[in-house]
């Protein structure tokens, strides 16, 4: 009985080592291990735009070096649009439905909770992670930052326009900011790039073109970069 006991205890060590390691690895190519940013400038028009393609979980060394970035470019007269969905829901079925359509709780306490699964079934992982920092740990105001991003009522009433979001029992089954229970996607990949990435590429674009401002940087999602490159040449 020992013995087996033993055997046992080994064969899970060995996996959960092993899972460790397949995630590890995920996450470095991923970039959620880099200690620092790196940023991409695009000339339009008359305008100077610096894009800093965030982590929305990740070191604090790569924090750290956001906001030395963010330091220097606050003293060149940048001004900040960065990237958050706007809640403007009066419904709290709103915000059921806006889970449904992102297939993951809304992370009202940053996305580090949406690794709870990983963290309870053993992985280690290689180094500490955290959530993406508030743009006022980040030194920036009211006065030089502005939330460019679209709603949660504008990109439901988006999906609608295709689909039904017919709320069922299993997205009930606990709060809209907890992991999804229900199997079923409302969206499949590309549908979901279109409505949570695409579309919001095109709106930041708009925005950064009509803006006053001279010299803007885009502090957006390490996804929205390639979008944002292509929209902003055009």
């Amino acid at each position: 009985m020992k013995n087996k006991l033993l055997l046992l205890t080994i064969i899970t060590v060995l996996l959960i080592g092993c899972k460790s390691s397949l995630i590890n690895y995920a996450l470095e190519k991923k970039g959620i291990y880099d200690d620092h940013i790196t940023t991409k400038t695009f000339s339009v028009a008359n305008k100077q735009i610096i894009f800093l393609p965030m982590q929305h979980v990740g070191r604090k060394e790569y924090y750290d070096d956001v906001k030395r970035k963010i330091d220097s470019l606050k003293s060149k007269d940048y001004v900040f649009f960065y990237e958050k969905i706007i809640d403007d829901t009066k419904d709290t079925l709103d915000l059921y439905k806006f889970r449904k359509i992102i297939h993951f709780g809304i992370p009202k306490n940053g996305y580090v909770n949406l690794l709870d699964s990983l963290y309870k079934s053993g992985t280690k992982f290689k180094y500490t992670l955290i959530n993406q920092p508030s743009i006022e740990t980040f030194g920036l105001t009211s006065q030089n930052s502005f939330n460019i991003d679209m709603t949660i009522e504008t990109i439901i009433n988006n999906v609608e326009k295709s689909k039904d979001i017919t709320l069922e029992q299993c997205d009930f089954i606990n709060s809209y900011t907890q992991n999804y229970k229900c199997t079923n996607k409302l969206l499949n990949k590309e549908e979901w790039k279109k409505y949570l990435i695409d579309d919001r590429n095109d709106f930041l674009v708009n925005e950064v073109k009509k803006s006053k401002f001279k010299k803007i940087v885009v502090i957006y999602g390490k996804a929205h970069l390639n979008g944002f490159e292509n929209q902003i040449a055009k």
